[in-house]
């Protein structure tokens, strides 16, 4: 790959640098890592590929801190990186920051249903099943299909009144 893209090429950079990273001597390799993911990031600000790699890694150092601040420059540089986002969004979550969670939702482009799936993520994961509900009575009223959402409703509905006719109704 190397030989067809050139020195200048982007993709063997990153391909070299996942090979490394799933290597079993890979932490002898993290500046090498670094270094090819972040001319991949210099090359193209947008593309999220090599930014994952690098959160990648310093979620298997346990580095929490670096693997967010990677994630936020990402998404600085790229909105709508929906995959980027994710990450971050799944971290947060793991440390309780749930609010930080839905601050990343309202700094990101994306599709609202992806943005309505992650609110509702975030709020059960929270325990404010409320916003959930509502997030959910508001999904269904705009799409009669929606079987998954109208099933989670009506079983949160269920859950917080016992009222199963109304659950049943949804």
């Amino acid at each position: 790959m190397q030989a067809a893209e050139g020195e200048s090429g982007l993709y063997w950079r990153l391909y070299q640098a996942a090979l490394w990273l799933a290597a079993d001597d890979w932490r002898s390799k993290q500046a090498d890592i670094t270094q090819a993911a972040q001319q991949c990031i210099d090359s193209d600000p947008e593309w999220s590929a090599p930014a994952l790699l690098l959160a990648n890694m310093y979620e298997k150092l346990d580095d929490f801190r670096r693997m967010e601040e990677t994630c936020q420059q990402a998404l600085v540089r790229n909105p709508s990186a929906t995959d980027v986002a994710d990450v971050l969004i799944t971290l947060l979550e793991k440390q309780g920051r749930f609010s930080d969670a839905d601050q990343v939702l309202t700094q990101i482009e994306m599709n609202p249903r992806l943005a309505s799936d992650w609110g509702v993520r975030i709020a059960l994961h929270s325990k404010d099943f409320s916003r959930a509900i509502d997030e959910l009575k508001l999904r269904v009223s705009n799409d009669d299909r929606d079987a998954n959402s109208r099933i989670l409703l009506a079983r949160l509905v269920y859950w917080q009144t016992k009222d199963a006719d109304q659950a049943f109704a949804l």
